[in-house]
């Protein structure tokens, strides 16, 4: 940051105690007040390495590096300036989870992990940078300090060791670990190579003492089962008396809340919503440590860690494998003709209707099967207690497939490797579908919905739980509209008729308001972009729709709040009706006028109580509504019911 020239620089001795930096006054619960200047300006040197000159063509010589000094500023601000302010308890948990992890480690050296390695930094870890790791932007580590230390832990690593040698070791450490002494556990979301035990004191201990207490601890373990430690040396794994204790003066911790890994408590710490953004869950991990009262299950911990290890190499290739194919059909964008529609790669808020389109044969593009599998397999685990329970769901979708062009290897006979796809990503779902966040949003979502994919009886609640009209054929007089709409959109004759008989028939169906961003939506389920917000498509259609009466205007429009469970989100809504010019095609007016005059005949021969005459007249409203869906009743229907309420 750039400041005032005419404000005075100090040096770091120079600074009088008097003025301090923003975060300093932070710490003390002050903030520095909008628009105010410090009153001096702090500078201070950083060494940093500076390269010089180019590497040797062979990439053997490295270019020479040299150290440089670089001056830095930073504005300090008197008591005047600040006020006072009330930290959240979220702001409280990230101050003592810094006073745990950073205040106790190495002044020195940090570790950051780039470009799949780990880098050795000079200087502490910052409190920044530290943000920048529970916030999932970088991945840090830390170094004991070689004096005193308020956490401890194991490593216990899998690497390229034997997975039966390494569970054995795991079910060793949770026996002699697990539910005392504030042990929890993290590890990485798949394909683990291996799991850290951690603890956290609430003062301080010797750094010395603490490694060599623990070291003795492992060490005895060694001697109670000494023929898998001769295992473990064979394997060229270290044994439990030789594993990795931290904090470590020569060798970092990789902190905890990483990204890609899950922390185990009384249960699994899952991701919580602050702010519209999916954080990790601070104040539950310092409250647990503080008060370990509720240890997650030693079983539970067990089948946890042991679902998530990598796989072997020849297993885990052809998942990588899988997956590349994978994210090339969903980079793939294409068009399919005919009744097949259109592919569109963003499933956000259509993942119900991407399903029912595809496994329904109304929208099933070849070279696509492989992505419908993934989506079934991701929200299989919350319907299915058991992945052979899944596998068998999703194969049974497969079967009942009306057009098997959709794969090659299903018109090719290669029916075994689709199998293998659907065992490999049900595999995967249920190791970390149950903790993402997003995935229990929309399980919760369809539930209440009403929707279940593997239950073709619901597929009608896909849209929102949205009911709709009869289904209907387009005619060469509605042509007109329909190319204007065409304009509109920028798209092609088969997306504009797809799109708006969809939109027709939810406007025929749904009783409720519709709001223009979801006809914005249904545009891109169609794969039509939606338009710019000064351009937006949706809005034109809508009024076109109404210049020709093929809809009609009921309401006016009402704002809706944001609903807490993401159900709904706020904004302008209005409801709209079936305009004469599309009822010929959506509704049978004889049938109605039939019973119209039914009821009108019924109305003026029967005795009837008010309570009869009221939902009568309902009735009647409702019939003529479903006619004309503009005037519910007319100057000649109020005569008729004051003549009959009449005495």
């Amino acid at each position: 940051m750039d400041y005032d020239p005419a404000i005075p620089r100090l040096r770091t001795w120079e600074k009088p105690p008097e003025l301090e930096t923003r975060s300093r006054w932070e710490r003390d619960d002050r903030r520095v007040l909008k628009g105010e200047k410090p009153k001096a300006v702090q500078v201070y040197e950083l060494t940093r390495k500076k390269y010089t000159g180019d590497a040797s063509a062979d990439g053997e010589k490295a270019p020479a590096s040299e150290t440089v000094t670089i001056l830095r500023e930073v504005g300090l601000y008197a008591f005047e300036q600040t006020k006072k302010f009330r930290p959240s308890p979220r702001t409280l948990a990230l101050r003592e989870f810094l006073g745990v992890y950073l205040r106790y480690s190495s002044s020195q050296y940090y570790l950051w992990y780039s470009d799949g390695e780990w880098n050795t930094c000079n200087g502490r870890l910052s409190a920044e940078r530290f943000l920048d790791h529970i916030s999932h932007k970088a991945i840090y580590g830390v170094r004991g300090n070689g004096r005193c230390t308020r956490f401890g832990g194991i490593d216990l690593d899998l690497h390229k060791g034997d997975r039966t040698i390494f569970l054995e070791q795991l079910s060793i450490l949770l026996e002699e670990f697990h539910g005392r002494e504030g042990w929890h556990f993290q590890v990485a979301d798949i394909n683990a190579q291996g799991v850290h035990f951690l603890q956290v004191f609430p003062e301080p201990l010797d750094y010395k003492l603490y490694r060599a207490a623990l070291r003795t601890r492992l060490q005895s373990l060694d001697h109670k089962y000494p023929e898998l430690a001769i295992r473990a040396k064979q394997a060229g794994m270290k044994s439990l008396g030789e594993l990795e204790i931290f904090p470590n003066v020569k060798n970092g911790l990789r902190l905890p809340f990483c990204c890609g890994r899950t922390m185990l408590l009384d249960k699994p710490v899952a991701m919580i919503l602050v702010r519209g953004k999916y954080v990790v869950d601070v104040e539950k991990y310092i409250f647990w440590v503080n008060t370990p009262k509720a240890y997650m299950p030693r079983k539970a911990v067990y089948e946890y860690i042991s679902t998530r290890l990598r796989q072997d190499a020849v297993e885990q290739a052809s998942v990588n494998s899988n997956k590349t194919l994978v994210n090339k059909q969903i980079q793939q964008k294409s068009t399919a003709s005919g009744s097949k529609g259109s592919v569109s790669n963003n499933v956000k808020g259509q993942y119900a209707n991407k399903i029912v389109s595809f496994w329904s044969g109304k929208d099933a593009p070849p070279k696509m099967l492989n992505r419908q599998i993934l989506l079934l397999a991701n929200i299989a685990p919350f319907y299915y207690d058991s992945r052979d329970s899944a596998i068998s769901a999703v194969e049974e979708m497969i079967d009942d497939l009306d057009d098997v062009e959709v794969s090659s290897r299903l018109t090719s006979g290669k029916r075994a490797a689709v199998s293998s796809v659907v065992k490999r990503n049900v595999k995967e779902a249920f190791a970390k579908s149950k903790f993402n966040p997003k995935l229990i949003a929309t399980f919760e979502s369809w539930v209440k919905r009403g929707f279940n994919p593997f239950d073709k009886s619901t597929w009608a609640n896909s849209v929102g739980g949205l009911k709709l009209g009869v289904d209907f054929d387009w005619t060469p007089s509605d042509k007109s509209v329909l190319d204007q709409i065409q304009t509109i959109l920028r798209t092609d004759e088969i997306q504009t008729a797809a799109c708006v008989k969809e939109l027709i028939r939810i406007v025929a169906g749904h009783d409720g308001e519709l709001a223009i961003t979801f006809v914005e939506r249904l545009l891109v389920k169609h794969g039509i972009k939606k338009g710019s917000n000064r351009d937006r498509k949706a809005t034109k259609v809508m009024k076109l729709l109404r210049d020709h009466n093929w809809i009609v205007l009921l309401s006016e429009s009402s704002w809706h709040p944001r609903q807490s469970d993401k159900s709904q989100s706020s904004g302008l809504a209005r409801r709209y009706g079936l305009g004469d010019g599309l009822q010929h095609k959506l509704i049978s007016v004889p049938n109605y006028q039939r019973e119209k005059i039914d009821m009108d005949l019924l109305l003026p021969h029967h005795i009837l109580l008010d309570a009869d005459i009221a939902e009568l007249v309902i009735e009647q409203a409702r019939l003529r509504a479903r006619i004309s869906d503009v005037d519910l009743l007319t100057e000649e229907d109020r005569k008729a019911l004051d003549d009959l309420s009449a005495p």
